[in-house]
């Protein structure tokens, strides 16, 4: 019943070093828990606050310490509507948005021409991110300039990337505007709704009004059932912004380019009109666009003169639709780089070019605006061809989406790269409506 003095020794000792073990994985657990939440904090000096509660409270494990810094950050760079306040007029944000943007077009010189210097002309794109982010409220003073940039990029708020954005809109608008394309002044734009096949009713006119008795009936007249068709396609290309282009601030990254991708699109939709001309299309009638049984079609080539020039505006003067007269006058001389001269000369003399010394009059002087264009000459160096006015007959129609001409840019963060992507589109289409006011000569 009764333990010895030595047993009960024995017992004392095992029980401390039990305890001695125990109090020994408890340090060395919190040793662990510690250590853990400083290494979650370390990018996060500015919430040391919430650190060291984390760290003076043992019941706050890693995950409920990761749970309290999302939102300390949360609370710092997103008020909750208790603190915001309602301002009158423009917000700070948006005065500076205005002023960086007014800069970025300064600086890279597609502002307008009576535009003056806003007070940021002297930041860099560097500089401006780092604002943006510091009138959100976020602190940057520890951000080295690969995270600054990112957060400017990334951050919901952030106004910055909608800054970049607006001035290479306007870079690239402004490049579609500058491009020396001439496709306009002989073609109609029109207005397509969608992607479908859309019909367009050929020119079809009444052939002339019916004499009408007293107490005669009026009779209906009708149209012409033949139809061209048009359909849209979509034309784009991607270019790629890097943050690195904001850190060393270079400007014709967010200009330049996008200006070159603006005289792209317009470039595309000039390709798509002269390939109208030079591929020399079938018509809805099963006949080539340029045909002699069109009318069209010079029978044998000759290079401008005042007799074939005058022999294709007859042709055109003479086309017929049923038994009418159309009369078309032609408008535009459309010729290759190679007879420039020959038909600005053509286009001036008050006398025949082609006679020697002659006292003949020029027929055909000012007859028609002189269009050049050196795509023609990839496909022929001596056709050239007579064109009527798009307002007043149908020749060829260039459609657009909605009627919406000008290019569209969109952007987003780059996955596969370390910047900003950018997407230029657009879609168009280019199609011959009326083969009665165009006329073709091979040339020789």
């Amino acid at each position: 019943l009764f333990r010895s003095a030595a047993s009960v020794e024995i017992d004392e000792t095992r029980k401390g070093e039990i305890m001695g073990e125990g109090a020994k994985r408890a340090l060395e657990s919190e040793k662990l828990r510690r250590s853990e939440i400083r290494a979650l904090f370390t990018n996060y000096d500015d919430h040391t606050e919430v650190r060291d509660q984390c760290l003076d409270d043992p019941a706050v494990d890693i995950h409920e310490a990761r749970k309290l810094l999302l939102e300390a950050i949360g609370k710092q760079e997103q008020p909750t509507a208790a603190g915001q306040r309602i301002e009158m007029g423009e917000s700070d944000v948006e005065k500076f948005s205005r002023a960086a943007g007014d800069a970025i077009a300064f600086r890279a010189g597609i502002a307008p021409k009576d535009a003056k210097p806003t007070d940021l002309c002297g930041y860099t794109l560097l500089e401006m991110a780092r604002k943006s982010l510091e009138l959100r409220g976020i602190r940057t003073e520890r951000m080295d300039k690969r995270e600054l940039v990112g957060r400017a990029f990334t951050h919901s708020t952030s106004d910055f990337p909608k800054v970049l954005e607006n001035n290479a809109r306007k870079a690239m608008l402004r490049g579609y505007e500058e491009a020396e394309e001439v496709f306009q002044r002989f073609t109609r734009s029109g207005n397509l709704s969608d992607f479908k096949q859309h019909t367009r009713v050929g020119m079809g006119v009444f052939d002339t009004l019916d004499e009408v008795k007293e107490g005669g009936e009026y009779k209906h007249g009708s149209l012409g059932e033949r139809h061209e068709t048009i359909q849209l396609t979509t034309y784009g290309k991607l270019f790629s912004i890097t943050r690195q282009a904001i850190i060393n601030d270079d400007l014709t990254a967010f200009t330049d380019i996008p200006r070159k991708m603006g005289r792209a699109a317009a470039r595309t939709v000039g390709d798509l009109v002269f390939n109208v001309v030079t591929s020399n299309p079938t018509m809805s009638d099963g006949t080539a666009l340029f045909h002699a049984s069109h009318n069209n079609l010079a029978g044998s080539g000759g290079a401008p003169s005042a007799a074939t020039v005058g022999a294709g505006r007859t042709a055109m003067r003479t086309q017929k639709d049923g038994v009418a007269t159309l009369n078309i006058s032609p408008s535009f001389f459309l010729v290759p780089a190679a007879l420039e001269d020959t038909a600005r000369v053509l286009m001036v003399s008050e006398t025949d070019p082609s006679k020697t010394n002659s006292r003949i009059p020029n027929p055909v002087r000012g007859a028609a605006e002189i269009i050049v264009d050196a795509r023609l000459d990839a496909d022929s160096t001596t056709a050239w061809y007579l064109l009527a006015n798009p307002s007043i007959f149908d020749t060829i129609e260039v459609g657009y989406l909605d009627g919406v001409a000008a290019p569209f840019l969109d952007q987003q963060d780059g996955w596969s790269i370390d910047g900003v992507e950018y997407k230029v589109r657009i879609d168009a289409a280019a199609a011959p409506l009326e083969f009665r006011t165009l006329y073709k000569n091979p040339g020789a």
